[in-house]
């Protein structure tokens, strides 16, 4: 592997301060939470007809956490020749990757700002009834729908269009072929998951309960779990279609683990059950 350039470690430098923008605003929303659930520090009981509203917004807060913690491993840990090389020009698929990343950052700072709480007016009057509002999965459902868009163009540039296999294009239809090869091999997992985020987005009332929220940001973080783990499946695909293999990205060079495999299986499990208690709970 070569020398990473100077430029290239000013680009991710840049990207992590803004990640640890994120990361720390969201410690503010956390601490905040927990100022609220030990009734400001005197750990006097809550009462209980809250309890559920609180528990709807300590998952939205997991959920973000999740999805902040996640993003960021698999950001730092990428190998994709689009990831690691210079920006030449702003007409170029580099850059435009780039841009993607700023993007996909700010819409982890919108997940963690989309929780539905105002603790300004809590700090005022130190009732917990005041730190709640109306509590809905619908905006961060929104936000992880458009999250895994940016997984699946990301995956497309860097996995695909920047990072082309030997394979020996004679026509148009082989062009394809291995256009679609491909995508199974390094699309297949984000785009399974922004239909699975779409069907729980589409399934949710728009007046919401906190009993709802609670299922569908348990769904949403199955999700993000399947999205991690199923990645090492990419090694099947290389296993079916060899020529992928020589795209320059992260490889997958040894297969699941039995536990990696299980995990797989029943967050696929969780999913559907907990999909279908959302649809049941609309009714």
């Amino acid at each position: 592997m070569g020398k990473i350039s100077d430029q290239n470690i000013l680009q991710k430098t840049f990207i992590a301060m803004i990640f640890a923008f994120v990361i720390s605003f969201h410690a503010q929303t956390i601490a905040e939470f927990l100022t609220v659930i030990t009734n400001n520090w005197t750990f006097f009981p809550i009462p209980s007809a809250l309890i559920l509203d609180l528990l709807a917004v300590a998952m939205q807060i997991l959920l973000a956490l999740l999805m902040i913690s996640i993003s960021w491993i698999m950001w730092s840990k990428s190998q994709a020749i689009a990831h690691t090389n210079d920006i030449e020009q702003i007409f170029s698929a580099k850059f435009i990757t780039f841009i993607l990343e700023i993007i996909l950052v700010t819409l982890y700072y919108s997940l963690a700002k989309a929780l539905e709480v105002d603790f300004t007016e809590y700090n005022k009057t130190k009732n917990v009834s005041d730190y709640l509002t109306k509590v809905s999965a619908l905006p961060e459902t929104s936000i992880m729908i458009m999250i895994f868009a940016i997984f699946l163009i990301w995956d497309l540039i860097t996995d695909i269009f920047k990072s082309p296999s030997n394979y020996i294009h004679s026509d148009i239809f082989d062009r394809f072929l291995n256009f679609l090869c491909g995508f199974i091999v390094y699309c297949s997992v984000s785009a399974l998951c922004l239909i699975a985020s779409i069907v729980i987005f589409l399934i949710i009332p728009a007046d919401s309960t906190a009993l709802t929220t609670i299922l569908a940001d348990l769904n949403l973080v199955f999700i993000l779990f399947f999205f991690y783990q199923a990645k090492a499946y990419e090694y099947y695909g290389l296993e079916i279609f060899p020529w992928q293999a020589t795209r320059k990205n992260t490889k997958r060079d040894h297969p699941p683990t039995k536990w990696e495999r299980r995990r797989v299986i029943l967050l696929i499990i969780l999913y559907i059950v907990f999909t279908v208690m959302v649809g049941l709970c609309t009714r």
